[in-house]
């Protein structure tokens, strides 16, 4: 090989493989240095499809790693062409549509996907919990190319993290919506993760904080938390929903009163009959004329897990083994117990779906004490009685 293509390779390696793993590197540069032997006396720069053929085919190799090599002198002949080295790219007329892509192109992979979900307007933390959980897969995978995993992989990567059901299934979900963005994009081929099955998860219980609890906590508590408890236990608020809360969402210049949750999770927006409660809690902690209810001085808003943390950590000072969710659970179970209205309940709770809000819901103990106590076995019972 000749010393001005030892060059360029090196020249090559330096301007375009920073920051790619060794491995990669390695790869790439040893096709072209092998393709670079074969063709001596001739020099790279002057290789012509015809030439990349008759390698490949001295080679004899199989048709994916045809297309590997084949997708690896491309990149070295884009590269040249950009640097005006070549007139044109002999490796492109073989390039396949869907070019092979190495472990080392993460990177941009991960940031092609992020911004897809960035044009679905998805929400920062879905966003980061994807991202989080790709970039788990693909440390765990490596050597091998997130493009190249079999469904055993990921399967083996799941048990390998001895994750909870949910969180099984949502790991599962995360990749799954990752390999059906680069199935569309060509990127693979099919997605591993189609035929895994989910786990099944269990039924949700109502988990509502005891009233006489609930009522200790808002007693003992300063202005911002006393209005965050409110906020959860007489709107049925998230914390997610909570930090998002402006002071344009609050219209108590209407009748009744309404609050605008303008940051529910799924980007459902709903209106709730402002509770007065809620509105004079608001009022003592400092409302301001704008902006966010809850924020640092300089206006930016406290983010979900600050609203979550300040009110679980009261509750715990309190010994009270409950959490902020649990007064949304407590507003879910008051709500349906008054009004009997399961669709009401699920519309002031922000569902998409009546399950959801089942469990959320706590039945009446005491009247189903009451009934089962009642029943009768014979001539007594309600069935019978209706049939006479």
């Amino acid at each position: 090989m000749s010393s001005s293509d030892l060059t360029l390779l090196v020249r090559f390696e330096d301007e375009t493989m920073t920051g790619l793993s060794p491995l990669t590197r390695h790869t790439r540069q040893g096709t072209a240095l092998r393709f670079a032997k074969w063709l001596e006396p001739r020099s790279l720069l002057d290789a012509t499809t015809g030439d990349i053929v008759a390698w490949l085919d001295e080679l004899g190799v199989s048709a994916r790693t045809r297309g590997d090599r084949i997708g690896q002198l491309h990149q070295f002949y884009n590269w040249a062409l950009n640097e005006n080295l070549v007139g044109r790219d002999p490796a492109a007329p073989l390039a396949r549509q869907r070019r092979p892509i190495s472990a080392g192109d993460f990177p941009d992979i991960a940031r092609g996907w992020w911004v897809a979900q960035e044009r679905k307007a998805l929400a920062p933390t879905t966003i980061k919990s994807r991202a989080c959980c790709l970039r788990l897969f693909f440390d765990w995978l490596a050597p091998r190319a997130l493009v190249d995993a079999t469904e055993s992989e990921v399967e083996a990567w799941l048990d390998s993290r001895k994750l909870a059901p949910k969180a099984r299934y949502r790991a599962i979900s995360d990749l799954h919506m990752f390999y059906r963005w680069a199935k569309t994009q060509g990127i693979v081929g099919e997605d591993p993760t189609e035929n895994i099955d989910r786990p099944r998860l269990p039924q949700m219980v109502p988990r509502p904080i005891p009233g006489p609890d609930l009522e200790r906590a808002v007693e003992r508590a300063d202005p911002t938390v006393r209005a965050m408890l409110h906020l959860a236990a007489l709107n049925g608020l998230r914390a997610k929903e909570i930090a998002g809360l402006r002071r344009c969402d609050l219209l108590e210049h209407l009748a009744p009163p309404m609050l605008i949750v303008s940051a529910p999770k799924g980007r459902r927006e709903r209106s709730l009959p402002l509770h007065p409660t809620v509105w004079e809690s608001l009022r003592q902690a400092g409302m301001p004329r704008s902006g966010y209810l809850f924020a640092y001085p300089n206006g930016r808003q406290w983010p979900a897990w600050k609203i979550s943390g300040e009110v679980n950590t009261h509750l715990a000072s309190l010994g009270i083994p409950a959490t902020l969710h649990q007064c949304r659970h407590y507003f879910g179970t008051e709500v349906y117990a008054a009004s009997l209205d399961l669709r009401l309940t699920q519309e002031l709770l922000g569902h998409s779906s009546p399950t959801t809000t089942a469990g959320y819901v706590q039945f009446n103990r005491s009247r189903a004490t009451e009934i089962v106590g009642a029943l009768n076995i014979g001539p007594g019972s309600f069935t019978n009685h209706l049939r006479s």
